[in-house]
């Protein structure tokens, strides 16, 4: 009876936390709102979106990861990962707009006026078998001297008094067109050794047949 009582007091918990999210969660969504409508009131969040949206974030800081079965396995099986996922895939949000607007609230609430922007970069190691994530490549793996599939990563950082914080990010990709070349260039540069060694085999075979001749 212990161990019902227990689980019934996490399922009550569970409920709570699914029906109404974190109070500062809803705080950022509907500031974010705000924002959204203030701009365009095209762009404003719906009930459902806005409950979606603070309900991944709240999955993102519960689990530490950004996964669809994660998210709903922390709902007790309510929301589905394939409703989840068709929410990102299909609602019609704003989604370009949101990072910046997020910024906004963040310089409001930390009363940021000013800062230095640098930039940073940060390589993401990924699985060998990596082939579905954006920007998988093969990197230089810093640790052993040799390569692995990974992201690379390059932020613009905004380093202020208070905080410091990410305010732009782009992956690095090499160019397809500069990874040919540089692939041909190898092949080429090991031909053109072969050729020269060779010629230096039939050289020396020459060499030793003229001595050979002469004595």
């Amino acid at each position: 009876m212990r161990y019902i009582a227990s689980f019934l007091k996490i399922i009550n918990e569970a409920d709570v936390l699914i029906e109404k999210l974190l109070p500062f969660v809803e705080n950022y969504t509907e500031s974010l709102n705000t924002e959204l409508t203030e701009s365009s009131p095209g762009m404003t969040l719906s009930k459902s979106q806005k409950f979606w949206l603070g309900f991944c974030i709240t999955g993102i800081i519960l689990t530490n990861s950004i996964n669809w079965t994660a998210f709903s396995r922390i709902s007790i099986g309510r929301y589905k990962k394939t409703a989840l996922s068709w929410m990102f895939r299909h609602s019609k949000i704003a989604w370009e707009h949101l990072f910046h607007f997020s910024l906004k609230i963040i310089f409001k609430v930390y009363g940021i006026t000013k800062g230095v922007v640098s930039i940073d970069d940060s390589d993401k190691k990924r699985s060998k078998c990596t082939t579905k994530i954006f920007g998988a490549n093969k990197i230089k793996d810093k640790s052993t001297g040799g390569f692995c599939m990974g992201q690379s990563l390059v932020f613009l950082v905004l380093v202020t008094p208070k905080i410091t914080i990410p305010i732009g990010y782009a992956f690095h990709v090499p160019d397809p067109k500069i990874s040919e070349w540089v692939k041909e260039d190898k092949r080429l540069k090991r031909l053109e050794y072969q050729n020269q060694n060779a010629r230096k085999s039939r050289c020396d075979q020459m060499n030793i047949q003229l001595f050979q001749v002469f004595l």
